[in-house]
């Protein structure tokens, strides 16, 4: 899923692989970056993406490698 050619930056919209245990498949949700984050994990540094997914404004901190993609924004 990752994709390590990606540069996030803030107001950028991504897609994202949300995991559905229902199914057990991953589906696409788009969303737009609030922030990069770089958080120690078991002493080691991960790199994070803090974003909102534009289908319910809702708020969400995902690893980096959930991104799939970065979508163009419409004029």
């Amino acid at each position: 899923m990752k994709n390590p050619e990606l540069h996030i930056k803030k107001g950028d919209h991504v897609w994202v692989q949300i995991y559905n245990g229902r199914d057990y498949s991953f589906h696409p949700r788009l969303a737009e970056v609030i922030a990069t984050l770089h958080l120690r994990i078991s002493c080691e540094v991960v790199p994070y993406v803090a974003l909102r997914y534009l289908d319910n404004r809702s708020c969400a901190c995902v690893p980096y490698e959930q991104i799939s993609g970065i979508c163009e924004k419409s004029p």
